[in-house]
């Protein structure tokens, strides 16, 4: 919950509520979620349409040349340190602002994962990684409380500070959201599309231009990809008629091998059935020799029985890393 009076300084809380749309990141459908926009909001819709990005949420606060940051739980972070003298470097004598920490590797955009390890690590980061801190919300600045302004008046405040707005920041430590305006449900359709075309942003966000942060309720449009798994095992829950589900993908010797479980399906599948299951990415987890130990999906989510073959772990890979929805972690 956001705090009530926004105070340079110290964390103030987070608005974070939303209504969640997915589509299959190998064709991009927006016909439920358009159809959630024309009952709810009729004729007079008016949206910001920006990227959903694949990073980690932080909030800023700025009080001359102090820069603090803090997790969406309100723990201290410390930030790269070319981002912290862009912040001192902005025109302004005091910011609080929310945004989200990416990571460039060779200016490859990484996971989420890889950007959690920068954030944590002590050491000093190699020349060839790149950090990048996007704002995409304002709520003080120079000594006044915006955050009761509406969503189209606090981005033309932090429009107003000479931040880029780039699509692709691998050049820069500070960027500003890059947005769309759709008044239509066409121009709606034309923006989503356009960022979800982008491989290393995870969709699109959708804000109503006049709520103010406090009652802010956006729409998540987010890609899945989609896998065809075996049920290895099935797990009753507390709820009667609601179970979870062990999910295994053939390994190189033909084996089943676990990859995943699905929560709180109210199908009744046993063991041996064939299910799509659609999950946000794939993790890998290798050894110091670079060998294979686990691979994990994430939040995988059973869509309905298939009489498709099931998929090999290998092809599990290859087809996550290709739509960048691959993380690679090593255990030491």
């Amino acid at each position: 919950m956001l705090a009530k009076k926004i105070t340079p300084g110290k964390f103030n809380g987070r608005q974070h509520d939303y209504v969640a749309f997915i589509f299959n990141v190998k064709k991009i459908n927006t016909r439920e979620l358009l159809s959630f926009i024309r009952k709810k909001y009729g004729a007079r819709l008016d949206f910001i349409v920006e990227p959903k990005y694949d990073g980690l949420y932080i909030q800023i606060s700025k009080e001359g040349n102090s820069i603090k940051a803090y997790s969406d739980q309100g723990n201290p972070l410390q930030l790269p340190n070319p981002i912290i003298e862009a912040l001192k470097n902005l025109p302004c004598n005091n910011l609080v602002a929310e945004g989200e920490l990416e990571t460039y590797v060779n200016k490859k955009h990484q996971p989420r994962g890889i950007t959690i390890g920068l954030i944590h690590r002590r050491r000093k980061t190699r020349n060839n990684v790149h950090a990048v801190l996007t704002l995409f919300d304002c709520l003080y600045i120079d000594n006044k409380d915006i955050s009761h302004q509406t969503t189209l008046e606090r981005l033309e405040e932090l429009k107003a500070l000479p931040i880029p707005s780039e699509l692709t920041p691998i050049d820069t430590p500070l960027n500003r959201v890059p947005y769309e305006r759709a008044r239509s449900l066409s121009e709606v359709d034309k923006n989503v599309r356009k960022f979800c075309k982008i491989r290393h942003f995870e969709g699109a966000i959708l804000k109503p231009t006049k709520q103010d942060a406090h009652n802010l309720t956006f729409i998540k449009f987010k890609r899945y990809i989609e896998f065809a798994l075996k049920v290895i095992n099935r797990i009753p829950t507390k709820t009667k008629g609601v179970y979870n589900y062990d999910l295994g993908a053939a390994n190189e010797k033909g084996d089943l091998e676990l990859v995943g479980r699905s929560h709180n399906s109210e199908l009744y599948l046993n063991k041996g059935d064939v299910v799509a299951v659609a999950c946000y990415n794939v993790s890998v987890y290798i050894d110091n020799e670079g060998k294979r130990v686990r691979v994990r999906l994430y939040s995988s989510t059973i869509q309905n029985k298939t009489t498709a073959p099931v998929n090999t772990i290998r092809t599990i890979l290859q087809t996550a890393k290709s739509y960048n929805m691959l993380e690679v972690h090593k255990i030491t």
